[in-house]
């Protein structure tokens, strides 16, 4: 019975050869599809190179000027300057650091179009304190 089976199936093997190549993509693309799956989760096990437990990020922004706490103040810098000074004193606090577009995690980006009479392309920057590293 087993034979009369394979036999017809040889017989028709013209016939067969669409499902058989059907067969062989789909083994590919499972194989394909579970190489990422691997890759991925290799990759997130893997050790990240810093500890992000206890760190924090402040978010300041100015008052509008229609509040009714809002002053003129021309140095803003000094005043940020200053609240990273009084920051550091804190007990407990190891590092501090001011950093623009430079938060771990976070999908935030800073670019720049820089254009010439050749081509424009873009550049990505950030701007950190030297404490940052």
């Amino acid at each position: 019975m087993i034979k009369h089976l394979l036999t017809l199936i040889w017989n028709q093997r013209k016939s067969n050869a669409l499902i058989t190549v059907e067969l062989f993509l789909i083994f590919i693309l499972l194989w394909v599809c579970n190489y990422q799956l691997y890759s991925n989760l290799k990759r997130l096990h893997e050790p990240i190179g810093f500890d992000f437990n206890h760190v924090y990020k402040v978010n300041m922004s100015e008052l509008p000027e229609t509040h009714p706490d809002w002053e003129d103040n021309r140095n803003k810098i000094e005043e940020i300057y200053t609240l990273i000074d009084r920051i550091k004193e804190c007990p407990g606090i190891e590092h501090v650091s001011l950093s623009s577009y430079a938060i771990p995690f976070s999908s935030y980006s800073n670019t720049l179009l820089l254009s010439s009479s050749i081509g424009a392309t873009q550049v990505k920057h950030g701007d950190i304190f030297p404490e940052f590293f």
